[in-house]
């Protein structure tokens, strides 16, 4: 018997759920909602889930995304090392698909809000980099440096001091 309590409305019942001869008996539920919950639950338990991504701007390093229907619970960390591994190098707002099909799951990766499209139509950095000092405009290719300052030193550049894009590039961390 495993105890469960469930989340599809404000209830938060306490259930049991038992397995009787190839069903799954029930107790505890006001609802029917309850008893769909307790089956699903015991035999593949789905979750929706929000986090983060990087982007490729200092101002606003990450935005907020979410999965866009319930998806397996045991997919979620595949979710979130395929969003871990991405940058986003353009500008994408609230309802925005950053991963189409995740995992072939019928479930995109979405973005929540329009904050980051917001502040580069605020400050003109549509397509440029995220450094102030960068002077390339948009791409992602490996050779491309950025020119920014190195820690502290005005006005000195460093090979050390690449871009993120050609670090992220090499790695493979590439979204556009």
């Amino acid at each position: 018997m495993k105890e469960l309590v469930c989340i599809t409305c404000p209830n938060s019942c306490r259930m049991q759920a038992e397995l009787e001869n190839g069903q799954w008996k029930v107790t505890g539920n006001k609802c029917k909602r309850g008893q769909q919950f307790a089956e699903s639950e015991m035999t593949c338990p789905k979750r929706t889930f929000s986090t983060t991504v990087k982007t490729a701007w200092d101002s606003v390093p990450v935005i907020p995304v979410r999965v866009s229907r319930e998806i397996p619970k045991d997919k979620i960390f595949q979710i979130m090392e395929e969003i871990n591994h991405m940058t986003v190098r353009k500008p994408m707002g609230r309802g925005d698909v950053l991963i189409p099909d995740v995992l072939g799951l019928h479930a995109d990766v979405i973005v929540t809000s329009s904050v980051l499209k917001e502040y580069l139509e605020e400050n003109n950095k549509e397509n440029t980099c995220m450094h102030k000092d960068c002077g390339q405009e948009g791409g992602t290719s490996q050779e491309s440096t950025c020119m920014r300052r190195n820690r502290g030193q005005e006005g000195e550049t460093s090979q050390e001091s690449t871009c993120m894009r050609r670090n992220r590039a090499q790695e493979g961390e590439n979204y556009e």
